[in-house]
């Protein structure tokens, strides 16, 4: 004999679980849903902000062999190209983080217009 007996179909489960709110007061029903609501509620905001993000693949930075006999304006002229691309390098990287911070000064905006 089990101490909690099995419903045989999901009516007289459900006809149960009613019954067992009727025997509650307002107030416990009330904190019942609450308190199935707040997890609920933090669930779906976790689901919602797992936007799927592009795929980028891996940047591969290969290591240069210099001559060691360089002269002092070969070095100075490869610097002067190598910046070039750094200072590309950086504006992309920039305008990443410019549309990662976008939807946070929307939010930003809202709540200082609702006075939050």
């Amino acid at each position: 004999m089990s101490i909690l007996p099995r419903p045989s179909s999901p009516k007289v489960a459900l006809r149960d679980l009613v019954t067992f709110f009727r025997t509650r007061a307002r107030h416990q029903i009330g904190f019942a849903f609450l308190s199935a609501a707040i997890p609920l509620f933090f669930v779906a905001l976790f689901y919602l902000d797992a936007v799927p993000m592009e795929y980028r693949p891996p940047k591969i930075v290969y290591v240069q062999k210099l001559d060691p006999n360089r002269t002092d304006a070969q070095i100075i002229a490869q610097q002067k190209i190598d910046a070039k691309q750094r200072a590309a390098d950086e504006a992309e990287r920039q305008k990443i983080l410019e549309a990662n911070r976008r939807p946070f000064k929307e939010m930003e905006k809202k709540l200082d217009a609702w006075g939050l």
